[in-house]
């Protein structure tokens, strides 16, 4: 005999055990087993036996009673209808059938049909009468009439004082009325010390929670509720929801693996676990769950919302916008999802279109803060800044102490100019303000106007705020690297890993210090601790990869780095996008492909995958797929202006000039302030020499935007294309003082006014625009630069000290008055070139300069030792060899200075470095 012939005849004799020990019981005895795992709630048991029970008697009339108290206690509310139907059909007892069909014609929405059936019934049995009465009760809640389902629920009770249902019901009544301490008197009646009573301790959760804002004892409730099996998916639900309010992440995940183990495969355990996800910042998992949620149920406005919110911080933002836009266009009154989608439109530059997302909920009655705020931010980049602190003050306004509509009327102050007074403010809002998202603000907005001494001051007071936060550590060390103080940085980041040992960002920065110190095997060991620790880190794994690229490892060692991190995180597109970029680096065009082909294959809707994998299957020759991967870019984020420009690098190198045209015109729609798409639309304009549309353009913008400079610049750049002065200088003039103008227009009138051949109405603006704007450091320091240029290095000094005297933390402006005392062998150059450095650590311009500096005052061997580094940091940068060569020369080291020089007699021909380097080698052979 096979295995296989053996297996079956073991199993058919098994069916027929279990066959016999089945019949052996009396249908009675089938019945009674049945109630008895009802009792327990073991429904599973109690459907076999009835089902035996019915096999046995098909007219058993108690059997398909039962049977429908248990598909409706499953929630299986069609089917009970249809066995309890039956059982009435068979003549079953009315009493114990008419409250469970009410109750299950209740749960399917026929709440007239209850009342119509059953409002007028009298049951003989007190307890079905109370059970009927509460269903009706039920039914006129459902139908909006709380004075007739206050009298059946007073039947009811009188009827049936113990009944659950019936207490619960009045419960919610006496709440809504606002009688709370009542309502959480007949919840606690309600609880059946002997059995589970889910249901009771779940109203009584959401009562204390709701209206008594008891947080901690509606938690309790709800774990309460969670040991009845009936009621632990709602009771779970309800305790992860509080706890993410809470921001109690781990409590929240501790709660979901629970509901895992008993809810499974259930579409609300997947939902909260993507809630959870989101909360723990894990937004690629989020994306992942909502989506495969989505295609079960495709017009979810929970869900939508929730993935549309992972898709706005993955940055995938077409995803986002079909997502939310979907919720808005379905439900007015979406508010989560508005404010979603104007962020989202605000992240893609259409700020038209997010004031129309945002326009129901900034009228009518109580003003949405959010709303107002993000609105703020619209009209901003609109250049709107009389529209914006109309928003942020209805804030205030609403909120007096609203400190957050208070920082962005600061910050929109400075965006004024007005930078003492703004300023001010921030300081004032600080100093009053007992979050600490004021402070974060005005740290932001000294660093970027690298003011790091004031930054620091800043972070201290932010410690001061809230003390012991590896934030502030990081913080502080941020600005000491800005101030060149690598030390003073090592101890704040090292501070912040003391606080959290898994600080990742301060032990890359950690890493980061040490590379530049010098100790390369430093840094690696470092974060490779640091991946051990965290071994799905994506940002670890990347600063492993940048340091051996920069270190310039093996093609090898890098490879096997960058795979590591794809098996470690695979749903992450940062390894990838580095797998594709390091063969690329190669010029390995088909291995860098066929990386193209996999991290598509795995993310086929990232952006930035897309972008790479169509750039290098291009190289690759595969010009086809190149151009599939482009156009469903544009699909993923089709209101972004960048991928519409992509699109048009890629018909540009095809040829197609028609489809370069269109892209374009999709990007102004998309972006018509950009100055990117600007200079794309002036490039195609000078290549078909017809500037026709993009003047068009221009004008289109003038008109939806009167208050923005964009207009008025394109208008300008075009007639500057086509070498139409006077209208390019009237353009220009037009943009000058609008809120968005920044420096631009100015320098523009200026710069035209010479190109026109009208050097003394271009003198004359100066002093005019300098009269009435006296500290337009951008205006200043361009004279500067054009001085400089000119080589009339007295006035190029006047102008950098006058912007050093305005912005007195510009490493350009230093690095370029370093560079002219040098040049007059004025004492003082090395300290202000070193001082520049510290400012911008590592830039190669600036070594360039601290090097000459070094080189003026005679130190020339520290000169050669920072050219050195310059020529590390920019090694395309050929003048830096060739300023070295000299070093070595000048001290003697004619060995090093024919090293140098015979690397730049390798360049072209016409190089000019080249023939500057023959001269040099023939006088070292002297």
């Amino acid at each position: 005999m096979s295995v296989h012939t053996l297996k079956k005849v073991v199993l058919l004799s098994l069916v027929a055990t279990l066959s016999l020990g089945c019949g052996s019981r009396s249908e009675g005895e089938l019945i009674a087993s049945a109630k008895k795992s009802i009792a327990r709630r073991e429904y599973a048991s109690a459907i076999i036996d009835l089902k035996l029970a019915m096999q046995q008697s098909l007219n058993s009339g108690e059997a398909r009673y039962l049977l429908g108290v248990v598909l409706l206690e499953q929630g299986d509310y069609a089917a009970a209808i249809f066995e309890l139907l039956k059982a009435r059909d068979l003549g079953f007892d009315e009493d114990l059938l008419a409250p469970k069909l009410a109750r299950a014609w209740i749960a399917i929405g026929k709440f007239k049909e209850v009342i119509e059936t059953h409002g007028s019934v009298s049951l003989k049995d007190s307890k079905a009468q109370g059970e009927m009465m509460t269903a009706v009760a039920a039914a006129y809640i459902k139908l909006g009439q709380p004075k007739l389902a206050e009298a059946s629920i007073a039947a009811a009770l009188l009827a049936d004082p113990a009944n659950q249902w019936a207490m619960l019901t009045r419960a919610g009544l006496l709440a809504a009325k606002g009688d709370l301490n009542e309502a959480l008197a007949l919840t606690e009646r309600a609880i059946d010390r002997s059995r589970p009573s889910g249901e009771a301790y779940l109203l009584r959760g959401h009562l204390l929670l709701f209206v008594k804002h008891d947080e901690a004892n509606a938690l309790l409730a709800y774990r309460k509720a969670a040991e009845d099996p009936a009621q632990t998916l709602a009771a779970r639900t309800a305790a992860i929801q509080l706890l993410l309010k809470q921001r109690k992440l781990i409590e929240a995940q501790s709660e979901l693996t629970l509901l895992k183990k008993t809810h499974p495969q259930h579409g609300q355990t997947a939902y909260l676990d993507a809630l959870v996800s989101y909360d723990a910042k894990d937004f690629s998992r989020t994306e992942a769950l909502i989506d495969q949620l989505l295609r079960v149920s495709a017009d979810n406005p929970q869900m939508l919302t929730l993935g549309g919110a992972a898709n706005l911080q993955r940055r995938a933002y077409g995803a986002a916008e079909a997502k939310l836009g979907k919720v808005v266009a379905t439900f007015e009154q979406a508010t989560l999802a508005r404010r979603l989608l104007a962020e989202t439109y605000l992240q893609v530059g259409k700020s038209d279109k997010s004031l129309a997302v945002l326009k129901p909920l900034l009228v009518g009655g109580k003003p949405d803060i959010h709303a107002l705020t993000l609105a703020g931010y619209a009209y901003l980049q609109l250049g709107d800044i009389a529209h914006a602190e109309e928003m942020y003050s209805a804030v205030a306004k609403a909120s007096p102490g609203n400190s957050e509509a208070l920082t962005a009327l600061a910050l929109t102050d400075l965006a004024k100019g007005n930078v003492g007074p703004a300023f001010d403010a921030l300081q004032s809002i600080v100093d009053k303000d007992p979050t600490i998202a004021s402070d974060l603000a005005l740290i932001s907005a000294r660093m970027r106007r690298r003011e790091f001494d004031a930054a620091l001051k800043a972070i201290q007071n932010l410690e001061r705020k809230a003390p012991g936060k590896p934030l502030t550590s990081f913080l502080m060390g941020n600005a000491l690297v800005g101030q060149g103080n690598f030390d003073a940085a090592r101890k704040a980041f090292e501070a912040a890993l003391v606080i959290n040992s898994n600080e990742v960002p301060s032990a890359i920065a950690l890493a980061s210090l040490d590379d530049r110190q010098g100790r390369p095997d430093e840094a690696l060991r470092r974060l490779d601790a640091l991946i051990k620790a965290n071994p799905t880190n994506a940002p670890a794994y990347a600063a492993k990869v940048s340091l051996l690229t920069r270190q310039g490892a093996k093609p090898s060692d890098i490879q096997a780095a960058i795979e590591a991190a794809i098996r470690a995180a695979p749903n992450e597109p940062q390894p990838r996008l580095d797998k594709i970029a390091h063969f690329a680096r190669m010029n390995e065009v088909k291995p860098a492909a066929l990386a193209a082909q996999e991290a598509l294959a795995a993310m086929p809707n990232d952006p930035s995958v897309l972008r790479a994998a169509g750039w290098a299957l291009f190289s690759a020759g595969d010009r086809q797929q190149a151009l599939s991967a482009f156009r469903r870019l544009v699909d993923v984020n089709p209101s972004s202006a960048e991928s519409h420009m992509v699109l048009a690098d890629l018909y540009g190198k095809l040829g197609d000039e028609a489809a370069v045209a269109a892209s374009l015109r999709r990007a102004l729609d998309l972006a018509p302030r950009s100055s990117e798409v600007h200079r794309r639309l002036i490039g195609e304009a000078n290549r078909v020499r017809d500037y026709r549309p993009a003047l068009g353009a221009a004008k289109n913008i003038q008109k939806l935007y009167p208050n923005s400079a964009a207009g008025y610049l394109l208008e300008g750049d075009v007639e500057s294309a086509r070498k139409a002065w006077p209208k390019a200088i009237a353009a220009y003039r037009a943009a000058l003082d609008k809120g968005d103008a920044g420096s631009r227009p100015q320098i523009l009138v200026y710069s035209r006014l010479r190109t026109a051949g009208a050097p003394g109405a271009a003198d004359r603006f100066i002093t005019e625009w300098l009269k009435s704007h006296p500290s337009d450091v951008g205006f200043i320091d361009h004279l500067g630069n054009i001085a400089l240029l000119r080589n009339d290095y007295p006035k190029a000094e006047q102008w950098y000290r006058e912007v050093l005297r305005l912005a007195p933390q510009s490493p350009a402006a230093m690095n370029n008055l370093a560079w002219l005392m040098s040049e007059r062998s004025a004492s003082g150059s090395v300290e202000m070139a070193e001082k520049a450095l510290a400012l911008s650590p590592g830039a190669a311009p600036v070594m360039d300069t601290l090097a000459k500096a070094l080189a003026s005052e005679g130190n020339v061997q520290r000169a050669i030792a920072v050219q050195s580094d310059a020529i590390a940091a920019m090694p395309e940068r050929h003048e830096y060899r060739l300023s070295l060569a000299r070093l070595y020369a000048r001290a003697g080291d004619k060995a090093q200075a024919l090293a140098q020089v015979e690397v730049l007699e390798k360049l072209s021909e016409q190089s000019r470095l080249r023939a500057e380097a023959a001269v040099l080698r023939k006088s070292l052979s002297k």
